[in-house]
């Protein structure tokens, strides 16, 4: 992971500038040719998983940490859910020969941005949004056996996320309240 300054956009060739994807909440993006992927978080995290053999990477923007609460989730896309984005985002892996031993995961996110609600359930003893999301994604990376190489979770800051896929390189920047 690599953090940057302000007015200082990550040095990537042109090939990755051409073919960047934002995603919003809620969506992933599985690239087999060199791609920008970015977001911005507060208390949603993103995985980043990068594959080096085959230079393929894939990352999501997961607000919540499972779809357990669904009661039919047959036909329908669950992005937004940690636990159903990280299966779809493995078996598009494995569709394209990649076992999931050979994956290097990067983990973001998970602030806590409802500063007053979460200081409040944190006394109860309660874990906010963020910090869920956050345990969830660390426990399913740990459970499919990926390797975690960084993370930047918890806090009370938002951050822009800027992965490229082909290198695995992740840049951050830290986004202040005001």
């Amino acid at each position: 992971m690599k953090e940057y300054r302000n007015n200082h956009f990550p040095k990537c060739s042109r090939v990755y500038t051409e073919n960047a994807v934002y995603l919003y909440p809620g969506e992933y993006h599985f690239a087999t040719k060199p791609t920008l992927i970015h977001t911005v978080l507060g208390s949603c995290v993103s995985v980043a998983l990068y594959d080096k053999a085959h230079q393929y990477g894939a990352m999501c923007h997961a607000v919540l940490d499972s779809a357990s609460t669904l009661s039919d989730k047959d036909g329908v896309k669950c992005y937004k859910y940690m636990d159903c984005v990280l299966d779809e985002m493995i078996g598009t892996f494995a569709g394209h020969g990649v076992s999931v031993q050979n994956l290097i995961a990067k983990v973001f996110g998970g602030a806590q941005m409802l500063l007053e609600q979460e200081k409040k359930m944190a006394a109860s003893s309660r874990a906010g949004v963020g910090e869920k999301n956050a345990r969830m994604a660390v426990e399913l990376l740990k459970e499919y056996g990926c390797r975690i190489e960084s993370k930047d979770l918890g806090g009370y800051q938002g951050r822009k996320i800027y992965f490229l896929s082909h290198a695995g390189d992740v840049f951050l920047k830290r986004i202040r309240k005001m």
